[in-house]
């Protein structure tokens, strides 16, 4: 999910959510990239690839602390048990098992660690919303799966929305009385992604792409030039509410978008990867429009699906699969605003494994950990020459009182030693000694660090 720095009290529920600002301060990933064959296109670029632990397993959402949530192969349910689960753990932790359920899907977690997905019991088929405690809790009055969870609680899926009290709100369609929308994405400012039906197009192309806002009104996101039973489906959206999905053309091939209120419907092309095999589908974007899906890439008997990373400044990216994967069909289906993608990949009954992509340019989580990684930075910038022992220490020093800070839970006193690093950096790059282009990563996470310790 998207993180907001927030002015409104959590009170403020659902509207009038325009006093958040974006957080959104990891740069641009940068890319040293083979190239696939044929294709022109970047493969398996600065990002490194994690195996999240367990047996025959999926990654379906993740938060901007990089908590993972999905299912792992387990006795108690035919899709398998729900789990949480954090970078840098050996073993997943396990969610609770709606009492009954028959199936369970686990599809988002928030910051707060608010989980949502859905379960089946022998009576049909019912919202599921988890505490950060793990506590399943069955919303019965919900019919339906819930696809996502913003950051004050309210949720969107196949049924409508669902308030922090669960309260459904059905998501309505200006031009059919009996249609109902389904929703797949939600974030901070309220806004709704999905799909609804088209009755106007015929059979086999009947939805459309829609943005519902938080008062209920209506945008229709429509359809690319050309014959009118042309299909689209939204998906994710940003907190600018850039909207991604995907559309199927006359021919049957399907096609990724990103719709913006100034430009509207992009389209970003079909299969990237092979010509001979069909389809592109959009099912996430981060808050700085980069875009994660799947397509298709051939193998030598069939098309296999394939997992992709989107950006103007990078185009379509191939996501690296794991060993004994390679033809296996893989899926990206979320991004966080720190370049980590989830997604996974089966290979046949039974094998599935899912997987954490990290893209480069990254900060790390929380304070204590951005400073870590700019010690290593300065190590970095000592070790190549581009400081000497002295401009090194200047930085160091601030960083280690910085780290000393934080360890007695001393938030302002951890501030301006930060703050001091910041203004020691923004010397150097003005005397010459550092470039603008090589403090951008560490100025980023700094002020991202400050930004968090602000909020404390």
């Amino acid at each position: 999910m998207r993180r907001f720095i927030c002015t409104l009290a959590v009170a403020a529920l659902f509207v009038g959510l325009a006093a958040c600002q974006r957080d959104v301060t990891r740069p641009e990933a940068t890319f040293s990239a083979q190239t696939v064959a044929g294709a022109g296109l970047a493969a398996e670029p600065g990002i490194t690839m994690t195996l999240i632990p367990g047996i025959s397993r999926s990654a379906t959402g993740i938060n901007d602390l990089g908590q993972v949530v999905g299912t792992v192969g387990c006795s108690l349910s035919i899709t398998g048990c729900p789990y949480v689960w954090t970078p840098g753990n050996s073993s997943v932790v396990l969610l609770e098992m709606p009492p009954g359920g028959i199936a369970v899907s686990v599809y988002d977690i928030n910051d707060a660690g608010t989980a949502v997905g859905g379960v089946q019991q022998v009576a049909g088929y019912w919202a599921v919303r988890w505490s950060v405690a793990g506590t399943a809790e069955v919303v019965q009055s919900y019919g339906g799966n819930l696809y996502s969870v913003n950051e004050f609680g309210w949720a969107a899926g196949s049924s409508g929305t669902l308030s922090p009290d669960n309260v459904v709100g059905r998501l309505l369609v200006p031009w059919c009385t009996w249609c109902r929308g389904s929703g797949w994405d939600i974030n901070n400012a309220g806004q709704v992604t999905g799909s609804v039906l088209d009755p106007t197009a015929g059979p086999p192309h009947g939805t459309r792409a829609a943005l519902w806002e938080a008062d209920g009104s209506f945008t229709d996101l429509g359809v690319p030039p050309g014959p009118s039973n042309q299909a689209t489906a939204a998906r994710g959206t940003s907190e600018s509410g850039h909207v991604v999905g995907r559309m199927t053309d006359p021919a049957g091939m399907t096609h990724a978008f990103l719709w913006t209120p100034e430009l509207g419907l992009k389209d970003l092309g079909t299969n990237p990867f092979s010509d001979g095999c069909p389809g592109l589908s959009a099912q996430d974007i981060s808050d700085r429009d980069e875009v994660v899906g799947m397509s298709y890439g051939p193998s030598a008997t069939s098309c296999y699906m394939v997992p992709f990373y989107w950006s103007e400044a990078t185009g379509f990216v191939q996501l690296p699969a794991p060993a004994g994967y390679e033809t296996g069909s893989g899926i990206a289906r979320r991004i966080n605003n720190r370049g980590q993608i989830v997604g996974d990949f089966t290979n046949g009954p039974g094998q599935a494994v899912a997987v954490l992509w990290e893209l480069s340019g990254t900060c790390a989580a929380d304070a204590a950990g951005v400073v870590a990684q700019l010690q290593a930075i300065v190590a970095q910038w000592r070790s190549s020459g581009s400081l000497n022992a002295g401009q090194a220490n200047a930085l160091d020093s601030k960083l280690s009182a910085t780290a000393r800070s934080l360890a007695g839970n001393r938030v302002e006193p951890a501030r301006g030693q930060l703050g001091a690093f910041l203004n020691q950096l923004d010397a150097f790059v003005r005397t010459g000694k550092l470039t603008q282009d090589a403090v951008e990563l560490a100025v980023t996470c700094a002020r991202q660090a400050l930004e968090q310790l602000a909020r404390q």
